[in-house]
């Protein structure tokens, strides 16, 4: 035990001195040493047995590589539960980028089926110009192949999918895209469209005038939307969310394009969420939509009426959730015909172009259907003004409101389960309507909607208002009006039971600024939201006239400081007005809340039923038309 002690201490001490001269000497240095101290235990190593040779050579090694300098990161070395959570939140080309970077990198990546379940791919290459100086433009090459190959990497798992596809492709090309899609996919969104060429000319940016080929959208002809819809007659077993988008432009809007009876092989499998968007059902309905719970409908030609609904709902007996969008809904809306839907809860309704009389009766006839509870989107389409009289003519649950949100363009009244969007511009002009304050009990504005140097209609029963204030430049894209804080009306707002006021402040997007361009930045997007509450306590004084004391709170968010030049004097006299004072730096979640669904309802892929559902919600909808062709424009 003795000698096998004393080589163990020996081994020991050439690792240590090993590792420290790797680290300091010179490579000569590193030669003579190995051999001095070979030479020093060698003699030891004759005079033991073989078993303690292997102990003390295994014993050397872990010494040695306990004392090696530590390797800097590297993925290579991570282990797999952490590399997977990274590789999760990169891009899909950024995956595909690293799963060819390495041995086992690319391993890990391709037995790794939840990396690639989720994907959204154009069909062919994105949008493409080609200057009229430059020789050649090489163009990318068709996707196809890299779909049916990442859709085969997500196996055994159900993939989510969507697709930009180009209906122009070639058959066998199209046929072996959708039949894997229908396959493999759990969620499937599937943009159709045919593929078209043009010359566009215009000024760039250093002021030359130049032509540029440009690739747009077409709408899908007669033959190519047959074949597209036979390859839809596939079997789909794990798809649970289909959505099917035609393109097509407002001087096709009279195109039909109707679905096959055995649309997914007549098979609903597990399909309960479905969206078509330019295409029409067939009139003996489709066997694979007979379970679903919510179906969004958008037909072109966008024209219904009550017997078709009628029909429609027959066909889906456990439907819960109806969106609609149409130019027109015709009658007769007496209740004829007489029909009832024992699961239906909820109906989305957006029209477009109809007049006062369409909207009431297609209201009217939802309601006798025995839902529970309704939206009217007359918002209009792509901002079109509806008719003046809309408003006064709504029945009262929508004219008398409890709940009043205003963002922007974007009006919404709640009345218990029902609600309506209008739009803010006159002469929907709802604030100045002494029949809208009858049983309103709270109210969100934004500060440009705020009459100027004018008195409310009394409002005996709101509680709580909240007032969200923008930068001046994008408040001024839509209405210039001085604001709360600079114009105060002759008479206080008479609200005798004003209890909540809250203010929010709203950093602007890219898109809401006016003043922004591609060489300039606007300050309104990194300004943070300041205020005074000497300011503040003015404001309420000037504008509010209710009965108690004090309110009972003051609340202030996306506030990033105050600027009171005498702090303790501004807080007391907003003391004198109510009970309680909040300050918090982000915006309140109802006012972060309204912005995202203006966002979402003014997105090119807004369905009725995203007020009452997020499932069928786009994460982004940047996403997709980074995806699109861009359209000829001059």
């Amino acid at each position: 035990m003795v000698e096998l002690e004393r080589c163990a201490t020996t081994a020991t001490a050439y690792a240590r001195r090993a590792a420290h001269t790797r680290t300091r000497a010179p490579s000569s240095s590193l030669i003579g040493l190995d051999r001095m101290s070979c030479a020093d235990v060698s003699s030891s190593f004759c005079s033991i047995s073989h078993d303690v040779r292997l102990r003390i050579l295994r014993g050397t090694q872990a010494a040695v590589a306990s004392l090696e300098p530590h390797a800097p990161p590297s993925l290579q070395t991570l282990p797999d539960s952490v590399l997977s959570r990274i590789l999760e939140h990169l891009p899909l080309n950024a995956r595909l980028a690293l799963s060819q970077s390495s041995r086992r990198l690319r391993e890990f990546a391709l037995g790794t089926p939840h990396l690639w379940a989720s994907m959204r791919l154009p069909s062919s290459a994105p949008a493409w110009t080609m200057a009229e100086t430059e020789t050649s433009h090489p163009r990318a090459p068709t996707a196809w192949t890299a779909i049916i190959s990442l859709l085969r990497r997500s196996e055994p798992l159900a993939a989510s999918v969507d697709i930009f596809l180009d209906v122009a492709a070639p058959y066998d090309a199209l046929y072996q895209v959708i039949t894997h899609a229908l396959q493999r996919s759990r969620e499937l969104r599937l943009e159709a469209f045919a593929r078209l060429t043009g010359i566009v000319q215009r000024w760039d940016d250093h002021g030359r005038y130049t032509s540029h080929l440009v690739e747009a959208q077409s709408p899908i002809d007669e033959p190519q939307w047959k074949q597209l819809s036979s390859f839809l007659c596939m079997p789909a077993p794990s798809l649970k969310f289909l959505q099917l988008r035609i393109y097509n432009h407002s001087g096709a809007r009279h195109y039909t394009r109707t679905l096959e009876p055995d649309t997914l092989a007549g098979e609903y499998h597990e399909l309960r969420l479905c969206v078509l968007v330019g295409i029409c059902l067939p009139y003996v309905g489709c066997k694979a939509f007979w379970h679903l719970t919510l179906f969004d409908y958008q037909p072109t030609p966008a024209v219904l009426g009550t017997y078709d609904v009628a029909r429609m709902l027959a066909q889906m007996p456990q439907l819960e959730v109806l969106g609609l969008t149409l130019d027109s809904f015709n009658g007769p809306y007496d209740g004829t015909p007489h029909t009832t839907h024992r699961s239906l809860i909820k109906v989305a309704l957006s029209m477009h172009f109809a007049c006062a009389e369409e909207i009431l009766g297609s209201i009217s006839f939802f309601q006798s259907v025995g839902i529970k509870e309704l939206c009217a989107d007359l918002f209009g389409y792509h901002f079109q003004p509806l008719p003046y009289d809309i408003w006064t003519t709504l029945p009262a649950q929508f004219s008398t409101p409890d709940v009043i949100e205003m963002y922007l363009e974007l009006a919404i009244a709640r009345t218990g389960t029902s609600s309506v969007l209008f739009p803010t511009q006159p002469p929907y002009d709802v604030l100045r309507d002494s029949a809208t304050y009858e049983r309103l009990e709270s109210l969100t504005v934004c500060e440009m909607h705020w009459p100027e140097n004018t008195t409310l209609p009394r409002a005996p029963m709101l509680r709580r208002l909240h007032v969200i204030i923008l930068p001046a430049c994008s408040a001024q894209r839509y209405r210039d009006l001085q604001g709360i804080f600079v114009s105060l009306p002759s008479t206080p707002w008479d609200c005798p039971l004003l209890e909540e006021v809250e203010f929010t402040y709203l950093r602007a997007a890219s898109h809401e600024c006016i003043l922004s361009r591609r060489s300039f930045q606007c300050t309104c997007h990194s300004t943070e939201g300041t205020i005074a509450f000497a300011d503040l306590a003015r404001a309420i004084r000037g504008h509010f006239c209710f009965s108690a004391d004090r309110l009972r709170c003051v609340a202030l968010s996306g506030i990033a400081s105050i600027v009171d030049a005498d702090l303790g004097a501004g807080l007391a006299a907003v003391l004198e007005l109510t009970e309680e004072v909040t300050v918090v730096e982000e915006p309140f979640a109802s006012a972060r809340r309204l912005k995202a669904f203006f966002t979402e309802r003014t997105a090119s892929h807004y369905a009725p039923s995203q007020i009452f559902e997020r499932s069928i919600r786009e994460d982004v909808d940047e996403e997709w038309n980074a995806l699109r062709p861009v359209h000829p424009s001059g």
